[in-house]
């Protein structure tokens, strides 16, 4: 599944080289990362345009700072600072950014389902609904989930990603699906009245 966290023991020598000047080396860490870039960001954004112009912006500030990155360290935690911060600051710039799409994420979508249409339409109405709770949420309630439940990362990964310990992770997941959970709710009840 693409969603999973990506092996990153072949990175050291691609970034070595794009260290060097190396652009193709560079372009294939584009491409190994580019799906997951694009699908974290579309969550963080809640639209795909945005989305995408912040994880392009994202990877031209990678390759511009590529010779600051430690070699030791895993890439994708570092990249996913230059994504979280622009798509955070894109959001706080527009506040009257364009409305929650739904996610591109297979996941949510049973590879059996029926081609009914009110099947169909319920279980998108039910994708909106989770969406827009979702992206009601605080960013920093709003990042957990998507890492968590959407990309699903590891608590362990997630730590690595966002740079805080394993507890914190569990704390923030925790306060973030009870958060989640009443939005839910409250979304649900104002669909049945």
């Amino acid at each position: 599944m693409i969603n999973k966290y990506l092996d990153e023991t072949d990175d050291t020598e691609l970034i070595r080289a794009a260290q060097e000047g190396d652009k193709d080396s560079f372009g294939m860490i584009f491409n190994k990362y580019k799906t997951k870039s694009y699908q974290i960001a579309v969550g963080l954004m809640g639209n795909r345009d945005d989305a995408w112009d912040v994880t392009q912006e994202a990877f031209a500030r990678a390759w511009l700072h590529i010779d600051t990155f430690r070699l030791h360290e895993p890439f994708f935690p570092w990249f996913y600072q230059i994504l979280r911060r622009l798509g955070l600051n894109k959001l706080k710039k527009n506040k009257n950014h364009s409305p929650v799409e739904s996610a591109p994420n297979e996941k949510y979508f049973s590879k059996n389902s029926e081609f009914d249409p009110s099947v169909i339409a319920e279980r998108n109405n039910r994708n909106d609904i989770i969406w827009k709770a979702v992206h009601s949420l605080s960013d920093l309630h709003r990042e957990i989930i998507i890492l968590r439940h959407f990309q699903e990362l590891s608590y362990k990964k997630i730590s690595e990603t966002l740079f805080i310990s394993k507890g914190t992770v569990m704390s923030r997941l925790y306060n973030a699906r009870k958060e989640l959970e009443k939005r839910l709710k409250r979304l649900k009840e104002q669909e049945v009245l």
